[in-house]
């Protein structure tokens, strides 16, 4: 069976797009073609895209409209770029599925901002859209189901896949294996600006006074190895460990202060470690510093130094600082490597894509998708701790809400990031992680 979507004049690559991750995402088993109107003979079920009203099965076409920083709420959980919505009561429905889908999967706003001269560096405070809650909705599956639904509707005979598990990719980034003067000044400067910011609340104000104080002086192991695999190999996991692997020669001030310190060539405990997860079925991937983000032969050599310690191809990464060059760094990605796992937010948890599940990123100079795959990073354990400014249940319970109305989304695959130097009392958050991970459990009962 074949469904077509006819356009009013030859289908553009962006619409191509979208439609291509609809069928993956939603595991349509049937086809989907594109076709203008004037090469469609009307014989077979189609749904019409058109920004006049045409036909019964009609969604409006409003991709002429460019996002702004406003969007608008059409129920709880669904929301639209303004100006993407008609009045004409005969559409099917009166926003523009296609287009909203687009411009957040393709992240149109951040490439936007970003090629007028503006930097968002992974922080959602400095994304152009106002209403930064609506990273808490995978709107882009919302607006897919939504997009189902229609066909259900009128073409019960093409059928669809129903599973809807839940698949996340729990990860640790490997930024410590010690306690370094370098994560000393780092972790207190941000732990006094985190004491200064709760100035005037002072249920916050003092632990975080003390924390400030305290933290330069304790010296425990910063090896969360041990226990992580003990808990996940308990709750039949198998992570992926994000390594570092760029030298010291030739940083400048900027890299010493913000990447990892150790080298793994010389580290012969650390050879040994990544070698035992690889034989208990975990995995390595790299952790790419923050040059090798926007320096294509730094990532070559980064990921050459790992591959050459571990012996085992390399086929994913995540840069260090979730650092992201919208022109530069996903060419790079696609040369070196199958999966990244970057797009995610430094200061909150959500989802930056408005994607719950694993995708193709858009190649917006070339008009095409990528050739790999981006898993969204939706939770990552400093949002929490660091970033938040609400308390630790009132994030896990907010956590546990975003997980519950996922059960009826398909295809979810997105990662959850937990540090290895967060297993200990100056960063005793691996409590939290299982709790995490018990959530997961549930929501696959």
């Amino acid at each position: 069976m074949i469904l077509f979507i006819i356009t009013q004049n030859e289908p553009p690559p962006w619409l191509q797009y979208i439609i291509q991750e609809f069928q993956r995402f939603n595991q349509a088993e049937f086809e989907i073609q594109l076709k203008p109107k004037s090469a469609f003979n009307g014989d077979s079920p189609a749904i019409y895209y058109t920004p006049q009203f045409y036909k019964a099965i009609n969604i409006p076409d409003c991709s002429s409209v460019l996002p702004n920083s406003q969007t608008q709420f059409i129920s709880n959980d669904l929301f639209i770029s303004q100006g993407t919505q008609v009045s004409d009561s005969r559409f099917e429905c009166q926003y523009d599925i296609f287009w909203n889908a687009f411009i957040y999967l393709s992240r149109l706003e951040e490439y936007r901002y970003q090629m007028n001269g503006n930097s968002i560096s992974s922080y959602s405070f400095k994304h152009p859209r106002i209403d930064k809650t609506t990273f808490d909705f995978p709107i882009v599956n919302i607006l897919f189901k939504q997009f189902e639904s229609i066909i259900n509707k009128y073409f019960p005979q093409l059928q669809f896949h129903h599973s809807t598990e839940m698949n996340i990719e729990f990860s640790h980034d490997v930024d410590y294996l010690e306690k370094t003067p370098q994560i000393v000044f780092k972790k207190t400067a941000f732990n006094m600006f985190n004491t200064l910011r709760a100035l005037f609340k002072p249920s916050q104000f003092f632990p975080n006074l003390k924390k400030t104080v305290v933290f330069p002086f304790t010296r425990p192991s910063y090896s969360g190895f041990e226990f992580l695999q003990e808990l996940e190999k308990k709750s039949n996991i198998r992570s992926i460990f994000y390594v570092y692997a760029q030298k010291v020669v030739g940083k400048n001030l900027k890299s010493r202060l913000i990447d990892p310190s150790y080298q793994i060539q010389s580290n012969h405990s650390f050879k040994n470690k990544m070698h035992e997860l690889l034989d208990e079925g975990f995995e390595i991937g790299l952790h790419g510093s923050y040059y090798s983000a926007i320096q294509s032969q730094v990532m070559e050599i980064e990921k050459q130094i790992l591959e050459g310690v571990i012996n085992t191809p390399v086929k994913k990464v995540r840069q260090h600082w979730l650092h992201y060059s919208e022109n530069i760094t996903p060419y790079i990605h696609q040369q070196f490597f199958e999966f990244d796992s970057t797009l995610g937010w430094n200061d909150r948890f959500g989802f930056r894509s408005g994607s719950a599940s694993r995708y193709r990123p858009y190649d917006h100079i070339n008009q095409k998708p990528f050739s790999f795959f981006e898993t969204p990073q939706f939770l990552m354990d400093s949002n929490i701790f660091d970033y938040s400014t609400h308390s630790l249940q009132v994030s896990l319970n907010r956590i546990q809400s975003i997980f519950n109305t996922l059960k009826e989304i398909k295809n979810v695959c997105f990662s959850v990031s937990w540090h290895t130097h967060s297993c200990n009392n100056d960063f005793p958050w691996h409590h939290t992680y299982q709790d995490i991970v018990r959530m997961v459990q549930q929501y696959d009962k």
